[in-house]
């Protein structure tokens, strides 16, 4: 087993976030649509699952986010194009399974514009 450099950090590889993220990404969007189901939460004086709902907006989002930086990574460490075509494979479902999620977060962002 070979010893990690130490000088390794999060800040230089943005693609452990990524990857980090793709883990914890789905777990977020099943808690977000129980809260969601689970009713209002008297401890807001509004509908709770506004702001439950919007959360999910941008949770749903951020998979095309890590998809990029994995892009981007895969093309630095010269990784087989292959693996860049399957995650493309995957992104291009995801968009059809979701359309408008990207422009629905980015209204949502950039409601000043």
């Amino acid at each position: 087993m070979t010893q990690a450099p130490t000088d390794w950090s999060l800040a230089d590889n943005p693609y452990a976030i990524a990857a980090s993220e793709a883990y914890w990404l789905p777990q977020d969007v099943v808690l977000t649509i129980g809260r969601i189901r689970d009713g209002d939460d008297s401890r807001i004086p509004f509908s709770s699952r506004q702001l439950d709902a919007r959360h999910l907006v941008f949770v749903l989002r951020q998979p095309l986010a890590a998809e990029h930086l994995e892009q981007t990574a895969l093309r630095e460490l010269d990784i087989d194009p292959s693996v860049s075509a399957g995650l493309l494979q995957a992104r291009q479902r995801f968009e059809d399974a979701l359309p408008g999620i990207k422009h629905m977060c980015d209204g949502l962002m950039h409601f000043e514009e």
